[in-house]
């Protein structure tokens, strides 16, 4: 009983690690969800304003949402 146990152990072994021929697309990103945009003028906008801000440059970052923006000191 003994014998028969060990071998139909082994027997579902090596059929539970034989190769399994599933066929996947890989993608370049696994992580890849919704839709992917190179660029819009929104994302334009937004990077220029981050890279404004960053500069510490208030005059280029007025002008982006305004273009008669001028500095008005109280």
């Amino acid at each position: 009983m003994k014998k028969i146990a060990f071998f139909a152990f082994i027997a579902i072994s090596v059929v539970a690690c034989a190769p399994k021929g599933e066929s996947t697309t890989a993608t370049a990103d696994p992580h890849y969800f919704g839709e992917m945009y190179d660029s819009t003028a929104n994302m334009d906008v937004v990077k220029g304003t981050i890279k404004d801000i960053e500069n510490y440059d208030s005059a280029t970052y007025r002008t982006r949402y305004a273009d008669t923006a001028c500095l008005v000191l109280s």
